[in-house]
């Protein structure tokens, strides 16, 4: 088997960067499975919760792909760090609240 290039080892997918972020990121229970079963490039941190969330706690050089990602877990999965991943999906979900407000919904 061939070794990933070292840049790949703090990365989460594809990109890496240039920064050092240490993200955590809390999941629901009812999608912890989700995460047992995948293990990314570089350091992880599974963190069991007592009523069975997970904590994932990962060293980044990026964060372009983390939100996208978060974003398919359906309001089960959220960040915890750092501060930028936070507020970057909490502006994400003002804005689709507001879409759906201004829709009636």
């Amino acid at each position: 088997m061939e070794k990933l290039p070292l840049r790949f080892l703090s990365s989460f997918n594809v990109f890496s960067g240039d920064g050092e972020f240490d993200i955590i990121i809390h999941f629901n229970k009812c999608v912890a499975h989700r995460v047992r079963e995948k293990r990314w490039p570089g350091q992880q941190q599974l963190v069991e919760l007592p009523n069975g969330d997970v904590q994932l706690h990962q060293k980044l050089t990026s964060l372009v792909e983390v939100h996208p990602w978060l974003m398919t877990f359906e309001g089960e999965a959220y960040p915890v760090e750092p501060p930028a991943l936070v507020e970057r999906h909490a502006c994400t979900l003002q804005k689709m609240q507001g879409n759906l407000k201004r829709k009636g919904l």
